[in-house]
């Protein structure tokens, strides 16, 4: 078949066989409507945990944020979620969705769909905060390591000042000793910070809506894109079939 003879043949379909095509449309429009009576308004909540991604970069022990995924998917996360929000863990697992946005990641988005604005809200509320606790457990290592200094490098301040007001201690050694562990404090608890600064919630949520309505036209409209494409399938089937009674 010439490409000449199959536009002929297209546009002898679509002229004779209109109808199919019509009514193709309709019903399948009307059925897709129809299938989605029962949908009802969802909200989708969304909450973001600040990565920095250069701060995980120069230091060591915190966990990266596919580690981090991987921990969300897990039952103990699901599970303390549930407890935080009194919604039971089966309702969680198949709503909950924890995913990274940027390349390197910049955020690390908890995001819930359900029938209740408020309850959606505290869900993935629950969720951040679970996800801080989770950071904190998968570095705790090297986080007690540092608190485990700051807190000798202060006993060492407070030995060296009580020193200070004793006899036989040479006081250039003694406030030589003083200064280096001041300036070793000063250095642990700005590093202490920088960790805490690698993920960070400020409590902000999001939330968008899907309307029943939408949903229900959206349904229909999807419907009748695949009923168009079946009646014109069926129309050019009738009308090849109809070409070929003719020439017999």
């Amino acid at each position: 078949m010439t490409p000449r003879t199959l536009s002929v043949t297209v546009g002898d379909a679509l002229r004779r066989q209109w109808w199919i095509i019509v009514i193709a449309t309709v019903v399948a429009a009307i059925a897709g409507y129809a299938l989605a009576l029962d949908e009802q308004t969802t909200y989708t909540a969304s909450a973001s945990v600040q990565v920095d991604a250069s701060i995980l970069a120069r230091v060591n022990g915190l966990p990266g944020p596919q580690r981090l995924l991987t921990a969300a998917q897990d039952t103990q996360f699901i599970d303390g979620v549930a407890q935080r929000t009194g919604t039971p863990a089966s309702d969680l697992a198949p709503k909950l969705r924890a995913y990274t946005v940027g390349s390197p990641v910049s955020s690390f988005v908890l995001e819930y769909t359900g029938p209740d604005r408020s309850g959606a809200e505290k869900i993935v509320d629950a969720a951040a905060l679970a996800t801080l606790e989770e950071v904190r457990a998968l570095g705790a290592t090297e986080l007690g390591r540092q608190e485990k200094a700051i807190a000798n490098t202060k006993a060492l301040l407070d030995a060296l000042k009580v020193a200070e007001l004793e006899p036989g201690w040479e006081r250039v050694d003694l406030a030589f000793r003083k200064w280096q562990a001041q300036r070793e404090l000063a250095d642990l608890e700005a590093l202490s910070a920088t960790y805490a600064k690698a993920y960070v919630y400020t409590g902000d949520v999001s939330v968008g809506t899907a309307s029943a309505a939408s949903k229900r036209t959206q349904g229909a409209l999807g419907a009748a894109v695949a009923g168009l494409v079946a009646g014109l399938l069926l129309a050019f089937i009738r009308e090849l079939l109809f070409l070929r009674s003719a020439r017999d």
